[in-house]
């Protein structure tokens, strides 16, 4: 899979002549993520995405889903009619309550995930409860045996 958000991003701030620090800075994101992003390594969040898609005036599918063409031909002022009037209120809402339910999803399996580390332990518990309980009646059984002269 290529890499064109990376590659976009990069090209981006060079055309502006920003250094990564500096835009890492205006995005408020760290360098190591932003260097991530123009390598390939991980992709940004959404809300991340947006941050970059703005400061750029660049609609966010031209920024993921295909090379910008000749970054030295681009007027970047002139994307700012390509990009919708924010609707943001309602976009910020929709993305806002998918945030949300994400955040609650996330939350629910961190729980169902402690639940069940908890149940490994207690079952833990009580393996080594049985392996202590099968030592003690062997010992019981061979002082039994002793006792009463019985070989082992």
């Amino acid at each position: 899979m290529e890499n064109n958000f990376g590659r976009n991003i990069k090209n981006l701030r060079k055309r502006r002549k920003i250094t990564l620090v500096e835009l890492a800075k205006l995005l408020k994101i760290s360098k190591s993520s932003l260097s991530d992003y123009e390598k390939g390594y991980s992709k940004p969040g959404l809300d991340v995405l947006i941050k970059i898609s703005n400061f750029f005036f660049i609609p966010v599918d031209d920024l993921t889903n295909s090379i910008i063409p000749e970054f030295d031909t681009i007027d970047l002022a002139s994307n700012l009619t390509k990009i919708a009037p924010l609707k943001s209120i309602e976009s910020l809402d929709e993305i806002t309550q998918w945030k949300q339910k994400n955040e609650f999803n996330v939350n629910l399996l961190k729980q169902k995930n402690e639940s069940l580390e908890l149940q490994i332990d207690l079952m833990k518990e009580l393996v080594q409860s049985k392996e202590a309980e099968n030592k003690s009646l062997s010992i019981q059984l061979i002082l039994l045996r002793e006792k009463l002269n019985l070989p082992n």
